[in-house]
């Protein structure tokens, strides 16, 4: 976790956000790259008619003022960084800069400023980057290195690439837990204890622990167990895009990934 990738987007999360990236810098020696992405893309003007030349000084002097607040913060930071703006939309920028780091950090805001496209973000950047994404929800204060972590484990390809994108995290942690909720597989899948079998071989001892599903669901379990446990965050797998889609959109589901109780270490 040395190369730390840290979205900036003016929402209630970036504070939560800029302070889990420092974290991870100070306990992994990292550099942390702040990323704000500002489109001068419009057109020739909006519903009322306001012309492109007046909107595009508007939307730069917003920006100019995000990154003169946050580099305030950042001015006491003991963790080297630095600001790059690009002039793209968000899922293209990050697409950019995505596969020289390790993990990229984003918010997991779902307050009513937060337009839809930018909610399903988060969905995108796992689904179409190969780089773990760290979704962080707005009561975050703080990242702790050495806290427990879960492993949400349910024996497909993409909990495994979860798993390996979070060793760094997993080698500092207090303890692991390999959790698996019961449920009903369609295939054959890698057990939980093939999965603390790896960890073993990267000398990292992990409890297994088997859970029934809860009536709200395998994801309100997942999150009970998390909780329960104190983890820093919950390592999981995102499935394809029609699984992950039905992830983020139904029920409980929706709920843990738009307003997560802890951070989420997401990979696909």
């Amino acid at each position: 976790m040395r190369s730390i990738l840290l979205h900036i987007h003016d929402d209630h999360c970036l504070e939560a956000c800029r302070q889990v990236a420092f974290d991870l810098a100070r306990a992994f020696t990292g550099h942390v790259t702040c990323l704000q992405p500002v489109p001068l893309e419009v057109g020739y003007g909006d519903f009322y008619g306001i012309a492109a030349a007046q909107i595009v000084p508007q939307i730069q002097k917003n920006a100019e003022e995000v990154r003169e607040a946050q580099e305030r913060h950042l001015a006491g930071e003991d963790a080297p960084w630095n600001w790059v703006v690009d002039h793209q939309w968000a899922r293209l920028a990050l697409r950019e800069y995505a596969p020289l780091n390790d993990v990229i950090i984003t918010g997991a805001c779902g307050d009513s400023k937060v337009d839809a496209s930018y909610k399903a973000l988060a969905t995108e950047m796992v689904i179409k980057l190969r780089t773990p994404v760290l979704l962080v929800p707005e009561q975050t204060r703080s990242f702790d290195a050495t806290a427990p972590l879960v492993i949400a484990w349910n024996g497909s390809g993409e909990a495994a690439n979860a798993m390996r994108g979070a060793l760094p995290l997993l080698k500092t942690a207090a303890s692991v837990t390999v959790l698996s909720v019961e449920e009903e597989a369609s295939h054959p899948r890698l057990p939980p204890e093939a999965a603390a079998a790896y960890l073993s071989r990267h000398g990292i001892g992990a409890e297994i622990v088997v859970e029934p599903p809860l009536k709200d669901g395998i994801a309100a379990t997942i999150a009970h167990v998390a909780e329960r446990m104190g983890a820093s965050c919950i390592v999981m797998g995102a499935y394809g895009h029609s699984r992950l889609r039905e992830f983020a959109l139904g029920g409980v589901s929706r709920s843990l990934l738009t307003s997560p109780p802890i951070p989420l270490f997401l990979a696909h």
